[in-house]
C-alpha cells in the first residue's frame, strides 16, 4: 500500500487530536492505584522507545478493565491499543480501523456510544488531512474494503462519519441519566464552572456531534433537497424553540441534525435549577442559527434573543461573554 509513513502520521494525528480534545488525559489524573501503576509502566515503556512492551501492557489493562467493567479505563485502553498498533504493525491504518470497528460492534453501553463518537471523528479527521485525494475521486466501487479509507469516495466518508455521530446519540434517554463523572479517570475536567456545562454523557456526546454537523464542509456532498434555516422562529426564546416542529425532507441534511440536536439539548435543560447548561446550549443554538438564517431581519432578532437569554442567565454564575 502507498505512503505508509504518511498514513501513520495522519492516523495518529487524528487519534491525538481526539484524545487531547476531551478524553484520555495523562495518567497523572486520579485513578485507582492498580490502574495508575499500570499506566506508569506504559509510559515508561514509551519513554524507552519500547512500543511492543507498551502494547502488551495496554492489552493487560484492557483485559482488567473488561473484568472490572470500568468504562473509563476500557476506553482509554482501546485508544492506546490503537496508538501502539500503529507503531508496531504493518498495514497499520487498515488494521487499526478494523480493530476499532470490532470494538464498537462488541462494546456495551456506556462504552459503545463513546466509541461511535470517536470513530466518527477519526473518519472526518482523516478526510481533512487528505482532502486532495477526495476532491476528484470517482464513486466508490461496490467491492470497496470497509476498513480501508483509501478506497472510499467523499460521499462514503461523509455518510459514514454522519452515521457514527448519529449512532453515538442513538439512545439519548439512557445517555441523559449517565453523569459524565463516570469518565473522570480519563476526562479533562476543567474547573467547576466548566463541568456544569457538560453534566451528563449526553451533553458531552451531543456537543461533539454538533461540532461536526454545524460545520459547512460536510455539505460538499449536497443532497437533492437542502434544509434551509428560513424561519425567524428559530431565534425565538428557548422554551418556544424547544417545542417547535422542525422538519426536513432530506434526512442527510447536516444543518437539520445540528439544529435538532441543539433543540433536544435545550429541551433537556429547560427545567434545570442551575441554568448553566441551558445558557451554554442556547448560545450555541443562537450562534448557529444566526450564521445560517436567510431572513434579512436576523440581526434584530438575534439581538433580542441574546437579551432574553441574558435575563435568564442572570440567576446563574455562568454568564455569556
Amino acid at each position: 500500500m502507498h505512503y505508509p509513513k504518511t498514513r501513520k502520521r495522519v492516523f495518529w494525528c487524528a487519534m491525538v487530536l481526539w484524545m487531547l480534545g476531551y478524553l484520555c488525559a495523562p495518567a497523572v489524573h486520579a485513578q485507582k492505584n492498580n490502574y495508575k501503576n499500570r499506566w506508569k509502566k506504559v509510559s515508561d515503556f514509551q519513554n524507552k522507545n519500547l512500543p511492543k512492551s507498551a502494547l502488551k501492557e495496554v492489552e493487560d489493562i484492557y483485559k482488567q478493565a473488561q473484568k472490572d467493567n470500568n468504562a473509563a479505563q476500557l476506553v482509554k485502553a482501546i485508544v492506546h491499543k490503537l496508538k501502539y498498533v500503529v507503531m508496531v504493525e504493518e498495514n497499520d491504518l487498515v488494521k487499526s480501523l478494523s480493530d476499532l470497528q470490532a470494538e464498537v460492534k462488541n462494546a456495551k453501553f456506556p462504552v459503545k456510544p463513546v466509541l461511535h463518537s470517536m470513530l466518527g471523528q477519526i473518519y472526518w479527521q482523516y478526510y481533512r488531512q487528505n482532502r486532495y485525494r477526495y476532491r476528484n475521486r470517482t464513486a466508490t466501487a461496490k467491492d470497496f474494503k470497509q476498513a480501508d479509507l483509501n478506497t472510499w469516495d467523499l460521499r462514503k466518508i461523509t455518510e459514514e462519519t454522519m452515521r457514527q455521530y448519529k449512532l453515538s446519540l442513538a439512545d439519548p434517554e439512557k445517555l441523559k441519566k449517565v453523569k459524565v463523572a463516570l469518565y473522570d479517570d480519563i476526562i479533562v475536567k476543567g474547573d467547576k464552572e466548566q463541568r456544569k456545562l457538560r453534566p451528563t454523557l449526553y451533553d458531552f456526546l451531543a456537543h461533539r456531534a454538533i461540532g461536526f454537523f454545524r460545520s459547512s464542509e460536510p455539505n460538499l456532498t449536497k443532497p437533492a433537497y437542502q434544509f434551509t434555516l428560513n424561519k425567524p422562529e428559530y431565534l425565538q426564546d428557548a422554551d418556544a424553540f424547544a417545542n417547535m416542529k422542525v422538519d426536513a425532507k432530506d434526512t442527510t441534511s447536516y444543518k437539520f441534525y445540528a439544529l435538532t440536536i441543539l433543540q433536544d439539548l435545550v429541551k433537556f435543560h429547560l427545567k434545570d435549577a442551575d441554568v448553566s447548561s441551558l445558557v451554554d446550549a442556547d448560545l450555541t443554538r443562537l450562534g448557529f442559527v444566526y450564521d445560517h438564517l436567510t431572513t434579512n431581519v436576523k440581526k434584530d432578532l438575534y439581538r433580542k434573543a441574546l437579551e432574553r437569554l441574558e435575563k435568564k442567565a442572570s440567576n446563574s454564575r455562568f454568564l455569556p461573554r
